[in-house]
């Protein structure tokens, strides 16, 4: 699927930085509040210098039911 032309994230069409965090901000939107979204992205952004289990820490603080209002309506 990955070799599909136009596809995002494909070979013909990569997704840049932006629109990964992006989409990752309307998909958490509910089960995260903005404060773990923003220490989730920059613990991706630094998971090179960072070890891993920073980020398992706060993926374990995400909720596992909708409880955020979401401002995107996601995918219809």
């Amino acid at each position: 699927m990955k070799e599909q032309l136009g596809w995002e994230g494909g070979l013909a069409n990569p997704m840049s930085w932006d629109r990964t965090v992006e989409k990752f901000h309307w998909l958490s939107e509910p089960f995260a509040d903005d404060d773990l979204q923003s220490r989730l992205i920059e613990a991706v952004q630094q998971l090179d210098a960072r070890p891993i289990s920073d980020l398992m820490d706060l993926l374990a603080q995400v909720r596992p039911a909708a409880v955020f209002p979401a401002t995107h309506p996601g995918i219809q």
